[in-house]
């Protein structure tokens, strides 16, 4: 006897469910909820006209039902915790040692400014030589603020501006490509001359996408500036890299959403650069 399919429940009704739900700590269930809640937020981007008001509607639904943010964030605060691996700060601070890039005083620090902070404390063991300052769109700490880095003010001085800035797994949750590309662009006002930008993305986001390759993203970097990638490494999942900063100024050329490796099984992650 085949197994009765369960009766699936109307979308104007589910959302007096979340109340009554628990946050699943489990990993297989958080990675679920990240991998939904980026698809979903990808889709919200697009849709940006009143004929999609209804699928804007649905999607904000579906997204409220999950647990909205406020999921999303537990469910990352999890995927860095120790039991599921730790935090992606650990490889940034192997490699400022390892090509010697830490401050030749103890008296100086490193200015660091993460975005999409998912906890506060994540260089705590090395606040002797990095002063970090965490923001994030919902912070889950008061101790992070609560700031939209592509809406943030760059400092005008620079004794103000940054040594490092951090945009770790931030970049492929904005859902507009051209909003990447405005994020990546923005980062180098936050920078001096030789400052670093820490990024780590999924590694499916640069070796599986249509519109993106290894070589394609670095020619795009090295278009913005950062002429120099001190290093990068590709786990299984994810791809870190340190790039610097060796052009101030530089008007970068723009890049299209184009199809570079085409395929079925292929995402469609892009970065679009305006001019």
């Amino acid at each position: 006897m085949p197994k009765a399919r369960k009766k699936a429940i109307p979308v104007t009704q589910r959302s007096t469910q979340k109340a009554t739900q628990k946050f699943k700590q489990s990993s297989a269930e958080t990675a679920r909820l990240i991998r939904r809640f980026h698809v979903l937020n990808k889709e919200l981007a697009k849709c940006k006209t009143v004929t999609d008001a209804v699928r804007k509607q649905e999607i904000l639904t579906e997204m409220e039902v999950m647990g909205g943010i406020d999921w999303y964030q537990k469910a990352s605060q999890l995927g860095q915790s120790k039991r599921r691996g730790g935090d992606s700060s650990k490889w940034l601070i192997l490699i400022l040692n390892k090509h010697n890039l830490r401050p030749a005083s103890t008296q100086k620090v490193f200015k660091l400014l993460e975005v999409g902070a998912v906890a506060p404390d994540n260089y705590e063991r090395h606040k002797s030589w990095i002063q970090v300052k965490p923001i994030d769109l919902n912070p889950q700490d008061p101790r992070i603020a609560k700031q939209d880095f592509l809406e943030m003010v760059a400092p005008s001085k620079k004794n103000e501006k940054f040594n490092i800035v951090s945009l770790s797994l931030v970049v492929n949750f904005v859902g507009d490509p051209k909003d990447r590309g405005r994020m990546l662009l923005h980062t180098r006002d936050f920078l001096n001359m030789d400052g670093l930008l820490f990024l780590v993305l999924p590694l499916p986001c640069i070796n599986n996408s249509r519109y993106m390759s290894p070589e394609h993203f670095m020619t795009m970097m090295q278009s913005m500036g950062y002429g120099l990638c001190i290093e990068h490494h590709f786990s299984n999942k994810l791809a870190y890299y340190l790039f610097k900063l060796t052009k101030d100024n530089t008007k970068c050329p723009g890049f299209k959403k184009q199809i570079i490796n085409d395929g079925a099984t292929r995402n469609n992650f892009a970065i679009v650069i305006e001019t």
